[in-house]
């Protein structure tokens, strides 16, 4: 064997241990990084809580002791919501009905938790129809008293809405959460709108014709979505728009200029 050969030969041996070394690496890690990102859940005993259809849950430490709670609305087949139900979070992986029952439950609605008054409490933005037909679309303020021991509704006569999106945001960034809705009114017809929070536990409807959407009526699996995001970072909130009338359908990206002014 001449000396070439032979250098071949262990250029072969160390690159095959190389290879394996290598190989068994790459095996070991993906098995540590698939066991580390694998989690295992274990079903609680929760058979004390409602569960519904066409309506919709969330959890919120309403009451500011540290542990989330859940909020739940909707139906179901026994007729067991009357109302829109909160359960307490014992801290011990179980969980109490509330006796908060002053909230009416809805369905084909939707609702967003924020602290519009800024006293350190969650309040509740709540929209959808009481019955299911549009004569019954309600759209509601609930501040939160008293760390959640009371839910009190403040009378502001905004539009009732359903399939759609209802959003605290603090569009115009002055620190205070506004109130931003989509869907279908009592007529069935799309409308958004949105209301400045004064800071006074009032709102003034504003003029954002601008976000020019589909309108027209509701028909059969139509949809009115909303997200709000700041994807320029310029320190204003966006928005996207996707709706569906009877008759048109589109979907729209408008950018924040500020003051309740969209492009």
């Amino acid at each position: 064997m001449n000396i070439l050969d032979n250098y071949f030969r262990k250029f072969h041996v160390l690159f095959i241990l190389k290879f394996k070394f290598s190989y068994g690496l790459v095996i070991f890690l993906l098995l540590t990084s698939f066991s580390a990102v694998s989690q295992t859940f274990d079903r609680l005993n929760t058979q004390n809580l409602k569960g519904g259809h066409l309506g919709f849950s969330s959890f919120v430490d309403y009451n500011n002791d540290g542990f989330l709670d859940i909020f739940v609305t909707g139906v179901d087949f026994d007729n067991r919501f009357n109302n829109a139900v909160f359960y307490n979070n014992n801290g011990d992986l179980s969980f109490t009905e509330s006796n908060i029952t002053n909230i009416p439950r809805v369905i084909y609605g939707d609702h967003s938790w924020g602290d519009f008054d800024n006293n350190g409490t969650q309040d509740l933005l709540y929209t959808g129809t009481t019955s299911g037909g549009a004569d019954y679309t309600i759209t509601k303020v609930y501040k939160n008293s008293k760390n959640g021991c009371e839910f009190i509704e403040i009378p502001l006569g905004l539009p009732g809405i359903y399939t759609g999106s209802s959003k605290w945001v603090d569009i115009d960034s002055d620190g205070l959460l506004d109130i931003y809705l989509s869907g279908f009114d009592v007529s069935g017809v799309a409308i958004i709108t949105a209301y400045k929070n004064e800071g006074d536990d009032t709102f003034t409807k504003q003029d954002i014709s601008t976000l020019d959407g589909v309108l027209g009526g509701r028909g059969n699996f139509t949809r009115n979505k909303s997200r709000w995001e700041d994807f320029d970072n310029d320190g204003l909130q966006d928005l996207i728009i996707a709706v569906s009338s009877k008759t048109d359908k589109s979907f729209d990206v408008y950018k924040n200029l500020g003051n309740f002014q969209f492009s």
